[in-house]
This record gives structure tokens, C-alpha cells and sequence, in this order.
């Protein structure tokens, strides 16, 4: 019993499980309130079935892993490889195991990999700076505006999961949960190959950046790159092709994204395209692609310019932001912001010294989290 009172307390339980549980009750209710009484019309963006009718939360591309999950990659109607395999892996393996539909597996799964994402967080910070400050990260992180993705069936959740736990295993110089973890990170979006350079910046530090005293424990850099390699093999087998998933980025590419762009010229050009129609008021306000962006970068170039973060967390949160943008759009940018975890640092830390800031956003993120988690249940493209 001791024992189990010391890893309760060690891992923040009481703290986590119950912000966790606050979060997903009120955005579960808020959805049930909304759906019951007004319900949806016209053309629907996501699976609906007999007895799924939580098929709500598999808007868009949450559609696509639900897909995936029950019938398998394939290119036709859509060329499903662009999206990575371990959401539907995992979604198919909960069906199989339990009795359910599909979209109810993808709900479990994103949801406690919520929980999961938290408590690695949590952690995470308190290694770094301290629990208040650790509590406050995992708050922001929970009334982010389109915290909903983590909340449905999309890989935001597992992503950040796996990445963070990796960090943290890292960190600890647990050198096989880093690299498992960082496996997962990269089977679960393609960005999570970046995990590998998280593992060697800390297994280098330490050893203290000194050659000679390199063990086995490298070895664990090779494990995102392991996981990117499994699904391309994949791939292969699949289609010929072992960069297929690449390829077929082609088709969803009609937003302008594929290959290289300055992100500067992308950015200024949004901007412009946002402020083109100066009477539509509304419409500058509701060009969430550009808001959300210039929300992340501004955050992160004031850490850089204050250095407020070690390096390795400004690399991370600076890549997440620019590589979609390198890619040549700003589409989808709200919800890739979500993943960008630095930030919830820097908002904590904020919060921390101003009381009449950390009232401010609290309101705000919360406002227009409700107001865009309204739109999503509607079918509305959010990101």
C-alpha cells in the first residue's frame, strides 16, 4: 500500500487524473448538450454507422483513420498512406480485443493517451523548473483552443504522448523506454523522426558531450529512425514504392503544400491574403491559420530572443511551427500548434509571474476553445 501512495504521489495522480477528468467530462457533456439539441444537416465529414454514434468525433481526417483501421491501407477512393499507422493499429487491435465500434476504440485511445501525455508533461517540467509551474504547463495545455483534437480521433494525443514520454525517459537516461517511445513517436506522424535528435542531444549531455564515453545506450537514437523505416518497408511491400506515404502527399496537396518554401514569404503572403478584404472584419478575425501561427511563433522567437528555454526545447517547438509551413500552406496550422509544447512552458511560466495574465488567457483560451469545439461537432474545417 505504501508503495502504491509513493507512485501515486510520484507521478502527480491526484493532480493529473483530475484535470484529466474535469477536461473530458465538460467537453464530453458540451458535445452531448449540443448534438441533442441541434442536430446536424447536410453533408457529414465523418463515419456514421449502426451504434456508432460517436462517430461525431471522427470529423475529417479523423475519418480516414477509422478507415485505415477497418479495412486497411489502400489508394482508392483515397490515398489513405499519407496517414500514419499507429492510431488505426491500435484502434483495430482495441476492436479485436473488445467488443466495440471503431470510433469508441479511437475515443479510448486518444483520450488516455491524453492522460499518458499529461503525466510524462507533468513531469517533464518538474525536472526543469517546478510542480506549480508543472500544473500550470498541463492546464494551459488542456483549455488550448483546439485541445478537442486530443479529445477525438486524431494522433495530437498519441503523438504528444510518445514524444513526451520519450523526452522524459531520456532525460532519466532510461535508454530502451527512450527509444521504444521515440519508435512509437515516429509510427505515429512523420515529424516524430525528430525524436531521435531529442535522444542523442541527452544522451550526449550525459556523457557530457565526451566521445569516449559512449555506451550501447546511443543505440536508442536509431529507434525513431527504426519506426520511420518499418513504415516505409511497409510501404513497399505494400506498393512498390518505399517512400509511397510521400508520394501520396501529392493528392493532398491541393491547398498548395509540397515541397520547399521560405516560411517568411508564406506567413507575409497569408497575412496579406488575410487583410485583402478590409470591410470583412469577421473574416480577418476568423482566419484561424494565420492567428494560430503567428500566436505560436510570437511566443517562440520572445524565448529565443529571452532565452527563457533550453536550447533543445526552442529546436523542437521551431521546428513543429515551421516545417508544415516550409511545406507551402498555413492550413491545418491550429491543430499543429497544439503539438508545439514549448509554448505551454513559456504560458505557464507567464501565468506564474502575473496573476492578472494568468486570469486573462485562462477566459480567452477557454472562450474560444468552446467556440471552435462548437464548430468542429458541426462539421465545420477547423484545422
Amino acid at each position: 500500500m505504501q508503495s502504491l501512495y509513493t507512485f501515486w504521489k510520484r507521478w502527480n495522480l491526484t493532480y493529473v487524473i483530475g484535470i484529466w477528468l474535469i477536461w473530458s467530462i465538460a467537453l464530453f457533456l458540451v458535445g452531448a448538450i449540443i448534438m441533442s439539441r441541434v442536430p446536424i444537416n447536410g453533408v457529414r465529414h465523418s463515419y456514421s454507422g449502426t451504434g456508432e454514434e460517436l462517430s461525431v468525433w471522427t470529423n475529417w481526417d479523423g475519418n480516414n483513420y477509422i478507415m485505415i483501421a477497418r479495412g486497411g491501407y489502400s489508394d482508392e477512393p483515397l490515398p489513405l498512406y499519407a496517414f500514419f499507422p499507429l492510431l488505426p493499429v491500435l484502434i483495430k487491435v482495441l476492436t479485436v480485443i473488445f467488443p466495440i465500434s471503431y470510433p469508441l476504440a479511437g475515443i479510448i485511445i486518444s483520450r488516455l493517451a491524453t492522460l499518458g501525455a499529461l503525466i510524462f508533461f507533468v513531469k517533464l517540467i518538474e525536472k526543469q523548473w517546478n510542480q506549480e509551474i508543472a500544473y500550470k504547463a498541463a492546464w494551459v495545455l488542456l483549455i488550448f483552443p483546439t485541445s478537442f483534437f486530443m479529445f477525438s480521433v486524431y494522433t495530437e494525443s498519441l503523438f504528444l504522448c510518445t514524444t513526451i514520454a520519450a523526452w522524459y525517459f531520456a532525460k532519466e537516461k532510461n535508454w530502451i523506454l527512450a527509444g521504444i517511445f521515440g519508435f512509437f513517436s515516429a509510427t505515429s506522424r512523420l515529424v516524430g523522426i525528430l525524436t531521435t535528435f531529442i535522444i542523442m542531444w541527452e544522451y550526449l549531455s550525459s556523457v557530457n558531450w565526451n566521445i569516449p564515453k559512449i555506451r550501447w545506450g546511443i543505440t536508442s537514437v536509431l529507434a525513431p529512425v527504426l519506426g520511420l523505416i518499418s513504415y516505409g518497408y511497409y510501404n513497399y511491400v505494400q506498393t512498390g514504392s518505399f517512400l509511397h506515404f510521400l508520394e501520396v502527399q501529392k493528392y493532398w496537396s491541393a491547398h498548395g503544400r509540397g515541397g520547399y518554401h521560405n516560411p517568411l514569404e508564406i506567413v507575409i503572403k497569408e497575412l496579406a491574403n488575410t487583410f485583402s478584404d478590409k470591410s470583412n472584419i469577421l473574416g480577418i478575425l476568423g482566419s484561424l491559420d494565420i492567428w494560430f501561427s503567428l500566436f505560436a511563433i510570437g511566443i517562440l522567437l520572445w524565448a529565443t530572443i529571452r532565452k527563457s528555454l533550453p536550447i533543445q526545447y526552442l529546436f523542437w517547438g521551431w521546428a513543429i511551427i515551421l516545417i508544415p509551413i516550409i511545406s507551402g500552406s498555413l492550413v491545418s496550422m491550429p491543430r499543429y500548434v497544439l503539438t508545439c509544447f514549448p509554448i505551454y512552458m513559456i504560458i505557464a511560466l507567464w501565468c506564474q509571474k502575473n496573476i492578472f495574465f494568468d486570469k486573462l488567457y485562462t477566459m480567452a483560451s477557454i472562450l474560444l476553445l468552446a467556440a471552435l469545439y462548437s464548430m468542429f461537432l458541426f462539421q465545420a474545417w477547423i484545422a
